[in-house]
């Protein structure tokens, strides 16, 4: 997975940091705001590859408006 593995080289390449990376990035993915504004998609590669592709987009249902009001 090529946007994984640009992620997991960036900066510092040890298994510690790797590992602090992961865990930040899943504490935003789930985090109540985020998922407010965004959806996540977490898809398993097919065909034998390992890894999974992340696909972030905008909520549709979302009021612009009313969040940079608040």
């Amino acid at each position: 997975m090529k946007s994984c593995y640009k992620f997991q080289n960036f900066g510092i390449n040890n298994k510690k940091t790797i590992d602090e990376k992961y865990t930040l990035l899943w504490e935003v993915f789930s985090d109540s705001h985020f998922q407010n504004v965004f959806v996540v998609d977490v898809l398993q590669k097919q065909n034998k590859e390992r890894g999974f592709d992340v696909m972030i987009r905008l909520n549709t249902n979302l009021n612009l408006f009313r969040i940079f009001n608040e």
